[in-house]
Formats: structure tokens, sequence, C-alpha cells
């Protein structure tokens, strides 16, 4: 559990300062799309800033909380009952992700006082009107540079390589599953293929929708956003990579 708070919680602070501090265009990979921040360019601009604002400090809590509860976990017998075995499992992951489905009401809630539903139809180019859609931004498919795309290609199958590497040096069984306290869950040693495969699934899903959010940008925004948005899922394949990394290292150790 304290392993998979310190994957989602910094994931958190970075999609979080990504909204916050970089101007996109909607898409359906990223972003804070609901009806009512989708109602003109300035509700979305404002709907992911307020929500990328949120979202980095659910992150920050959530990782506040999980080392001080592994630091209590380490100094008593915390995780030994079934009570405190639930207490440390909210703490870790139920906070999180209890935070951020707050977000969604807090910033609905200001966009209905900010900008009310009626006041203006949705003014985006894809659900807008012929006539004003002539005048709004077109958005282009920004291709993909070879660099990048060999890189993020890399990434996909760095999971299975890591595991590929370490397998020879694998005990018959290995710890998969860790609390505070250290391994408290083991399998055979093939399983660790099946955990790389599941990574590099998400890596490549990861990759896809990097494309998707390029394509989805205007000539205009894409050069303040790209490379920020380039760094934050290059990062999130990376910790995809790093947790098999961990795994063989530890049981190889």
């Amino acid at each position: 559990m304290l392993f998979g708070a310190l994957i989602i919680d910094p994931l958190f602070i970075g999609l979080g300062a990504l909204m916050r501090y970089t101007a996109f265009d909607p898409n359906p990979a990223f972003g804070y799309r609901t009806t009512r921040s989708m109602q003109s360019p300035e509700a979305w601009a404002y709907a992911n800033r307020k929500a990328g604002s949120l979202m980095a400090i659910v992150g920050l809590v959530g990782l506040a909380l999980s080392i001080a509860t592994a630091v209590i976990d380490a100094a008593t017998p915390l995780t030994t009952t079934d009570a405190g075995f639930a207490v440390a499992s909210f703490l870790y992951v139920g906070v999180p992700l209890v935070g951020i489905v707050a977000v969604i009401p807090v910033v609905e809630r200001d966009l209905k006082k900010l900008f009310p539903s009626d006041a203006a139809a949705s003014t985006f180019p894809d659900e807008a009107t012929p006539s004003a859609s002539a005048a709004a931004p077109v958005s282009v498919a920004i291709p993909m540079s070879t660099a990048r795309k060999v890189l993020f290609g890399a990434l996909c199958v760095l999971p299975l390589i890591i595991a590929a590497c370490g397998f020879g040096a694998l005990p018959d069984t290995v710890a998969v599953h860790f609390d505070a306290s250290g391994p408290d869950g083991w399998a055979p040693r093939t399983q660790v293929f099946l955990f790389a495969a599941i990574m590099a699934a998400s890596n490549l899903v990861l990759a896809c929708a990097y494309r998707v959010f390029l394509r989805r940008q205007t000539s205009a925004r894409s050069r303040t956003s790209d490379v920020l948005a380039f760094v934050a899922f290059a990062v999130c394949m990376l910790i995809a990579s790093a947790a098999v990394l961990y795994i063989v290292l530890f049981n190889i150790g």
C-alpha cells in the first residue's frame, strides 16, 4: 500500500501542476471535461486551473499522510490488527481517492457561480455553430517527433526488458506485495513477467493518450504545453518501469 501511495500521490501532484500551469485545448485524453467546463474557453481554462490546484493539494496531503502512516506503522503494530490495517489502507489509498472525487463538486460549484450555463452556449470549435466555427481556432494534428516516438516506444517495453534481465537472478519464489513492514505476499518468479506486462500495457495507454493530446491541440497553444505534457507523460511511464525494477532488485538483494 505504501508503494502504491508513493506512485499515486506524486502522480496527482504532477498532473495537477500540469493542469494548473499550462494552457491546453479540450481533448478526450486529459483535462477537467464536464458539461459546465465545456461551455466556453474561459470556463475550460478556469476549471482546469482550479481542478489542477486542488489535485496537487490532494496529492501533497496524501503523500504527507502516507509518510506519517509508514512511520507510525514502523514504530507500532498498526497493521497487525484488522482495524489497524483498515485505517492504514484508508490513509494510504482512500484519502487521495476520496479527495479526487471531492474535487468535482467544488469545481462544479464555482463554475455554476462564475459561468451560468444559460449565459452562453458552447463556443468550442467542435461544438459551435458553422458561423462561429469559421472564426474559432482550428485543431490541427501536431506530429510526434521521431525522437519522442523512439523514446516512448522504449519506455513501453522497458518494464519487460527489466523483468527479462533480472529473471535469471531471481529466486524461485519472489515477494510481489509489500506493506510498511516489508513483503507480505509471494508468488512464483514468473509472476514478475505478468506484473511487467501490466506496466508495459499501462505505458502503451499513456503513449496513445499523449498522441491524442497532440492531435487535439491548436497551433497557437501547442508550443506552451507540449514540453510539459511530454515530460509529465514520460515521468508517469518511468514510474511504471521503476515499480518493476524495485520488485526485481528487492528480490535479488
